[in-house]
């Protein structure tokens, strides 16, 4: 089990490491959303298996479009974003806070997109500078098809 738990977590790795190399045109088009620490506060989640390779105390922000129709249910319109900001978990006596920063993973809905829902997906560097998926297809999307009903966005806004 331990070695299961290594194999999928050097996989993960690799594949990051590989992917920061060789961007995918479609997703080299996401762009980077400067100004998200002014959007609101979707959600906070907290991934604490080192495997899994969202690991993290993710916070997920939105622009006032997403927001909106995260709030009500319905369609994304065109120019939603969506911003995940990875930090280490770190355990200081049994309270777990925010280390590093670790990356951030961007939705972008953008109708270019078609074969990825119409959603733009790419992971960033803890600067926001390097694009880390190579194949936003397989590195993203193929997960989010499961809540396809939501419009493949997993996060709903916590009041």
């Amino acid at each position: 089990m331990k070695l299961k738990k290594c194999l999928k977590t050097a996989l993960a790795l690799a594949a990051l490491s590989l992917s920061a190399t060789s961007v995918m045109a479609e997703s080299a088009k996401v762009p980077f959303p400067t100004e998200h620490r002014s959007w609101e506060h979707v959600r906070s989640t907290v991934i604490h298996d080192k495997a899994n390779p969202l690991f993290g105390f993710l916070s997920t922000y939105a622009n006032d479009s997403a927001l909106e129709a995260n709030k009500k249910g319905g369609e994304y319109p065109e120019g939603s974003y969506f911003v995940g900001i990875f930090h280490d978990v770190v355990d200081q006596g049994g309270i777990m806070t925010q280390g590093d920063r670790l990356k951030y993973v961007v939705m972008y809905k953008n109708k270019a997109f078609k074969e990825t829902g119409g959603w733009g997906f790419q992971a960033f560097d803890p600067t926001g500078k390097q694009a880390l998926i190579k194949d936003p297809k397989t590195g993203c999307y193929q997960c989010h098809t499961q809540v396809e009903s939501s419009g493949y966005v997993f996060s709903k806004f916590s009041k």
